[in-house]
């Protein structure tokens, strides 16, 4: 049987070393590299609007600026709006526990499940509020996660400044072989993005609407925000709504576990009728990616960078298909 021998030279060390140097090296700036995919994401988004608006006479700087104020005052109006009301209504669900399950039904196997459950979280309440350390890591995240996103608005809003910014950025960093195929994957990725949010963001202006008119025909308080949460957690495929969902029958559960029921049931239609009428008609084929696909691009983003990670699970899938098709089209071209 002969003998086979593998030669390795300095040079393939060398190289391999410097590989394995730059995976490091990528590996300790992630979140850097995170936040500016998250601020390319915004800026493909808005880009189109802003060229609109450019089209309409309109400077480029005032448009970028108005287009990055609205995203701001809306973010602002949703997080004055809800966040207080989740907090204030989970904190009484909380506190009066005693007279929820009475409502729900102690004497049942699941007004006993219930009942330990809303213990455990009565029991992790205290301790967030109780616990000095657990607050110092709290306060730390928070401002920690304000200036993310400033700095990513920051770069997004510069990216979005310049005409055709994205493109010239890739430009100046990539080396020109690679150039335009870089290019023009971004190019379809981008377009498809768009497509794609504006698709959501209509979907969700529907289901806020139509949320809306249902919990005040059932007479559900803070109809207006809760509709508002379901609006925007809407944009979110498939987790969003059910975190909505949950949130909403938290609310009206402290009021009657009937009404809890029916509210939900409503819910469950509602995204039925989205889910087989509304998305179909208004997306149409603005992904091209299939439900289970979405689904685990969602599980591995959140699982890989938590909740920036679960944002940028769609667009990020979109980009990995572009670049997929590609290689099979230049293959299949040679």
């Amino acid at each position: 049987m002969e003998k086979r021998y593998f030669e390795v030279t300095w040079g393939s060390l060398w190289r391999i070393l410097a590989f394995v140097l730059v995976l490091i090296f990528l590996y300790s700036i992630r979140e850097i590299l995170i936040l500016l995919v998250l601020a390319i994401v915004i800026s493909s988004i808005c880009q189109s609007l802003v060229d609109f608006l450019q089209k309409k006479k309109i400077s480029r700087f005032l448009a970028t600026s108005f287009v990055f104020i609205l995203i701001l005052g809306i973010s602002g109006i949703f997080l004055w709006l809800v966040i207080p009301l989740v907090i204030s209504q989970f904190g009484n669900f909380i506190a009066n526990f005693n007279e929820t399950i009475i409502k729900i039904g102690s004497r049942n196997i699941f007004g006993e499940i219930i009942q330990q459950l809303i213990v455990n979280l009565k029991t992790a309440l205290d301790v967030l509020t109780k616990g000095a350390t657990t607050v110092f890591n709290l306060i730390f995240s928070i401002f920690g996660g304000i200036f993310s996103a400033l700095t990513c608005l920051v770069l997004a809003f510069y990216l979005t400044l310049k005409e055709r910014g994205v493109e010239k950025f890739f430009r100046s960093i990539f080396p020109k072989t690679y150039e335009n195929r870089l290019i023009l994957i971004f190019e379809k990725s981008s377009s498809r993005i768009g497509r794609w949010f504006q698709g959501r963001l209509l979907l969700s202006l529907l289901i806020g609407l139509f949320s809306w008119l249902g919990f005040y025909l059932f007479g559900v308080k803070y109809s207006g925000t809760l509709a508002l949460l379901a609006a925007v957690l809407d944009i979110i495929p498939i987790i969003g709504p059910i975190f909505a969902g949950l949130i909403v029958f938290l609310v009206t559960l402290t009021d009657s576990w009937l009404l809890g029921i029916w509210v939900v049931l409503f819910f469950i239609i509602l995204q039925q009728l989205e889910g087989i009428l509304l998305a179909p008609l208004i997306m149409g084929k603005t992904t091209g990616l299939p439900p289970l696909v979405v689904f685990i691009a969602l599980l591995i983003g959140a699982k890989i960078a938590g909740l920036i990670g679960f944002i940028l699970a769609i667009p990020l899938a979109i980009i990995v298909q572009e670049i997929f098709e590609e290689s099979v089209r230049r293959k299949t071209q040679v």
